[in-house]
C-alpha cells in the first residue's frame, strides 16, 4: 500500500499536491462510501486505518524536530502542500519533588484523589439502589449518568 500515492482513488491513504480539509474529507468519505456499499471489508479496513494512523504517528514523532528546523526557513505567509504552518515555543514544565513542603502538598493531594475515587464508587454502586448506607451510616446519594457508555474495537498490530 503507497501511503503518499497521488491518485485519490487509489489505496486507503494518499497525498495530494495541496492538502485541504475538504480533500480529506473527500478520501475519508470516498472509503467509507466504498465500506457502506460493500466494496470494502469494514473490519480490514479499520485495522488498515489504524495501521496508517500508528505509521503517521510514528514518521511525525521521529521527524518532528527536522521539520520544525526546515519550517524555521519560512516566512508565516509561506505554503507548503497548500497548507500554512507556525513554529510555537511550549511552555516550559518544572520538577518540585525536591521540596519537601510541595511533596507533602502533593501527598495529601494524592491522598484526596483516592478518597474522592472511593466514593465515587460508592455513588456509582448506590445507582442500584434506591437507597444506600455506606458503613459509616452515610447516606450515599447515587451517580449521575454523565454520558453512557459504548462499544470499541481495540487493534492488535503483532510486531512480527
Amino acid at each position: 500500500m503507497d501511503i503518499f500515492n497521488e491518485d485519490p482513488n487509489a489505496g486507503i491513504a494518499f497525498s495530494p499536491g495541496v492538502i485541504t480539509k475538504e480533500s480529506i474529507t473527500l478520501k475519508a468519505n470516498s472509503i467509507i462510501g466504498d465500506v457502506f456499499s460493500g466494496n470494502l471489508c469494514p473490519l480490514e479496513t479499520y485495522i488498515k486505518s489504524k495501521a496508517i494512523s500508528d505509521v503517521a504517528s510514528s514518521i511525525c514523532k521521529e521527524i518532528k524536530e527536522d521539520a520544525i528546523s526546515e519550517a524555521d526557513k519560512y516566512s508565516a505567509e509561506d505554503k507548503v502542500l497548500g497548507v500554512t504552518f507556525v513554529t510555537k515555543n511550549l511552555a516550559t514544565t518544572y520538577d518540585f519533588s525536591h521540596d519537601s513542603e510541595w511533596v507533602e502538598i502533593n501527598r495529601e493531594l494524592t491522598e484526596l484523589k483516592s478518597k474522592m475515587k472511593d466514593h465515587e464508587n460508592k455513588m456509582i454502586q448506590a445507582m442500584d439502589y434506591a437507597e444506600m448506607v455506606d458503613k459509616d451510616g452515610e447516606v450515599v446519594i447515587p451517580a449521575k449518568v454523565k454520558k453512557a457508555g459504548g462499544t470499541t474495537i481495540a487493534i492488535n498490530i503483532p510486531k512480527v
